[in-house]
């Protein structure tokens, strides 16, 4: 009996009687915190979701093509005036690049740097091999390269996109734009932990398809079979427990 106390309080404690759906495959939600989780019923719409930005340096003969010794400076921030805004809270990198570093070892050691930045190297079939840069998603995590040749003339200057920005860039790196219950609102990550208290809120694609919008339905709404079953069960389990004891 008291095995079964303990299971039945452990069903209720930090669970909630919530249950949450979506009418669209577009948007979907899960509770975070059961303790702040409230019914909400809210339609939402999806414009574009947040993406990053991508960056491509191309014509290598092979992927251990040498890319040139000096350094590079990778900063975050925002291209979206056409001119880079640093960010003002997270400090730049610098990579010290060496004359035997390679397309695949450069790849590597941008990925060391854990700077939210992925690295790759793509053969484009046409024999030649690009170095692909993508930030994380959000227009103010773009990133600038800015290269220092050591000797002048390693061809380091390759990778930077300083001043050739519009083609270097492949994808521009945005937010996710999108209204709910007719407010617009964005953000840089198509995860969203702060739109409803209690609950993630997942973008997963737009709302409109062929020119018309079709907003998801977000609800949350208690779930009344369930939290009658867990409820009784808990009382079932205190009486058997009162008559053992007694």
């Amino acid at each position: 009996a008291l095995s079964k106390l303990s299971t039945s309080l452990n069903t209720l404690t930090g669970n909630t009687s919530l249950n949450v759906s979506s009418t669209s495959s577009a948007v979907s939600a899960t509770i975070s915190d059961p303790s702040t989780a409230v019914a909400i019923n809210s339609s939402i719409s999806v414009s574009t979701l947040a993406k990053g930005q991508t960056l491509a340096f191309e014509d290598y003969s092979s992927n251990t093509s040498l890319v040139g010794a000096g350094t590079l400076v990778l900063e975050r921030g925002d291209w979206s005036s056409g001119s880079f805004v640093a960010s003002a809270t997270i400090t730049s990198k610098t990579l010290t690049v060496t004359d035997t570093d390679t397309l695949e070892s450069l790849k590597d050691k941008i990925n060391a740097l854990n700077y939210g930045v992925t690295a790759s190297v793509l053969g484009a079939g046409d024999d030649t091999y690009t170095l692909v840069l993508k930030s994380q998603d959000g227009k103010e995590n773009a990133l600038r390269i800015t290269a220092t040749e050591s000797p002048s003339g390693s061809g380091l200057s390759a990778i930077d996109n300083t001043t050739t920005n519009a083609s270097k860039q492949k994808l521009a790196g945005s937010d996710a734009a999108f209204t709910v219950d007719g407010i617009s609102l964005t953000r840089s990550s198509n995860t969203i932990t702060d739109l409803f208290t209690g609950y993630n809120v997942n973008l997963h694609a737009s709302t409109t398809s062929n020119g018309v919008d079709t907003p998801a339905n977000l609800m949350g709404s208690v779930d009344t079979s369930a939290a009658t079953t867990n409820l009784q069960a808990f009382v079932t389990a205190v009486n058997e427990a009162r008559t053992l004891l007694n």
